[in-house]
């Protein structure tokens, strides 16, 4: 695959983006070194005025397939976050981006969710005592919500656990 190269958006004279998700410098014409945060990677764009930290997939995005249109979000074709090709992303709305990383497997669900008060273990022993106890005294037992366990109960919280 050719590299092509176009002006990143807002540094048109400081800066190009590449097909491949490289962005280099028109003032040294180094690639810029990239460092990963939260799974994505990032670069550091400065001007005369500024200095801004950006998501690389937001400047391949912006430069290769045109600028993003409102309401739309940038997704990951294969899940990879770091995979920045162009031919690689695509916008789409927030519900088909969800589902996408439900079906890559990225979307954190269950403890691996930081805001996460019950383990998948808890889970299933508060399905044991639904029927058994009240959603107050499961609640009481987990320091958890009558409603958690509500959630629990239909499914509308962790149904995906069997």
């Amino acid at each position: 695959m050719n590299e092509v190269w176009k002006p990143v958006i807002g540094f048109e004279s400081r800066y190009e983006v590449s097909n491949l998700g490289r962005v280099r410098s028109l003032l040294t014409g180094k690639i810029l070194k990239q460092c990963l945060t939260r799974g994505y990677l990032y670069v550091c764009l400065t001007s005369i005025e500024s200095q801004k930290v950006q998501k690389v997939h937001s400047l391949v995005a912006a430069a290769h397939l045109g600028s993003r249109p409102s309401g739309l979000q940038i997704a990951h074709n294969d899940g990879d976050k770091t995979n920045n090709k162009a031919s690689n992303l695509r916008y789409t709305t927030c519900k088909d981006n969800s589902a996408d990383r439900w079906k890559h497997g990225t979307m954190p669900n269950g403890e691996k969710c930081h805001w996460a008060k019950l383990t998948s273990e808890q889970v299933r022993e508060i399905r044991k005592l639904i029927g058994i106890k009240s959603h107050d005294e499961i609640a009481k037992l987990f320091n958890v919500s009558a409603t958690a366990i509500s959630y629990i109960r239909t499914g509308k919280r962790w149904a995906w656990l069997a």
